[in-house]
This record gives structure tokens, sequence and C-alpha cells, in this order.
């Protein structure tokens, strides 16, 4: 189970990940995974992508 500090912390990372990307001028892709705390469904990782709210983020 991830703890909402945890969640907060991987949001944090996406966003930082999705800057980068935006400043490179690439995308970040992801895939959920079944096995993954935080990507295990795709409604989990469209919510922490939306959350993120950058257009370099995309599932």
């Amino acid at each position: 189970m991830v703890t909402l500090d945890e969640y907060r912390e991987c949001l944090s990372n996406v966003r930082e990940a999705g800057e980068i990307a935006r400043q490179n001028g690439v995308a970040i892709l992801f895939e959920f995974l079944r096995d993954s705390p935080f990507v295990s469904t795709l409604p989990i990782t469209l919510k922490l992508i939306r959350e993120a709210g950058l257009p370099t983020c995309v599932p």
C-alpha cells in the first residue's frame, strides 16, 4: 500500500521528469504495471499523469 507521502513524492518526481522532458523536446511515456505500487492500473496511472499536469507526460 502506498502512503500519501509516497504518492506525493512520486508525483513530484513525475513533474520533475516531465519538466526535463519538456526542456529536451521529448515526452515521458507511462505504462501501467500490475506489480507496481504506484502505476498498477490504468486509472491510477492516468490520475498520476493528470495530476502532474504536464503535456510531456502521456500514457
